[in-house]
């Protein structure tokens, strides 16, 4: 048994799995600065620790209950428990100080976004969307709005999203004047035969199939231009916005970006659902992809396995 807990209002959340080292790529997730959102939303990110107990708690137990089942061999006694679950992240890099409750804010309000689709029936997807779109919509994470520019000084964003149950995908990457590159990502997997849209096909796609594209200057911000000007200035340094951490908030308007954005999330039914966007690296070359949008590589999921959404080199 994984026993995951929260340290305020003595809250616990516990994972019941048949083989915890198939989810040993969950434990990244409830680092620092992720959200597991376990239905309070005052409670705190959790911490996970192993316990040596394996047997299900009493049924009168007021402890909140999470069973996720990998494997179809499972007992029906643990796989009665589930409930549906999210996890974000807000990418990985150094985060000053004074950054630190902006961005905790935002992954806890993608993860109650998130929640909330799940626990109103929506699925494992729809839950995902919901929860990376609140990022990509935050200018303080490096997704969507916000995001670093390459060397052209454009905005150029890679996404993906993926299903356990079907193993279904979709993706795009080099994407421009796209507010939310995740709905697109979406929208690739459900309305077509494909799994990758690139650059100027994707944003042809993304006009065909109803989704606005959006004014470059809305979407780039000041942190962004003064960040690609540092690069430029310096493009030996060590400058990507995300390890300029010495400064302080006074002395420019940049925000240390991060890298990809993610989610997890599990539904009623079980169901495993996958996803990430990003604006990639600072100064970019143009046309250059991450692993946002790489099946595998950033995001896989099976529902008989587990589900994960990397960041990072």
């Amino acid at each position: 048994m994984l026993n995951l807990t929260s340290n305020l209002k003595n809250s616990q959340v516990q994972i019941y799995i048949e083989n915890p080292r198939m989810f040993a790529m969950w434990l990244p997730f409830l680092a620092k600065f992720n959200f597991f959102h376990n239905g309070n939303s005052n409670s705190s990110p959790i911490l996970g620790e192993k316990s040596g107990d394996s047997s299900p708690p009493d049924e009168s137990s007021e402890i909140q209950e999470v069973a996720v089942c990998p494997s179809k061999n499972m007992t029906n006694s643990i796989c009665r428990k589930l409930e549906p679950t999210v996890l974000v992240h807000g990418g990985a890099g150094n985060i000053p100080e004074y950054l630190v409750s902006r961005k905790l804010n935002c992954v806890k309000n993608a993860a109650l976004a998130g929640y909330k689709v799940l626990k109103e029936g929506g699925s494992s997807e729809a839950a995902v969307e919901a929860a990376i779109k609140v990022m990509e919509n935050d200018p303080v994470m490096n997704a969507g709005v916000g995001s670093v520019l390459n060397l052209e000084g454009k905005i150029e964003s890679d996404a993906c999203i993926m299903v356990g149950k079907t193993l279904d995908t979709g993706a795009i990457t080099a994407v421009q004047d796209i507010a939310n590159p995740i709905s697109l990502a979406r929208l690739v997997m459900e309305k077509t035969p494909h799994v990758l849209f690139a650059s100027v096909g994707a944003r042809k796609l993304a006009c065909e199939n109803g989704i606005p594209l959006a004014d470059p200057d809305t979407l780039t911000t000041l942190a962004a231009k003064q960040a690609l000007e540092e690069y430029k200035q310096n493009p030996e340094a060590d400058l990507d916005p995300e390890n300029i951490v010495e400064k302080k908030e006074t002395d420019l308007d940049i925000f240390p970006r991060t890298e990809s954005v993610g989610a997890v999330a599990i539904d009623y039914k079980g169901r495993i659902a996958v996803g990430a966007s990003s604006g990639g690296w600072n100064g970019k070359t143009e046309g250059k992809f991450n692993e946002a949008c790489s099946i595998g590589g950033g995001v896989y999921a099976d529902d008989d396995m587990g589900g994960v959404s990397l960041t990072g080199e």
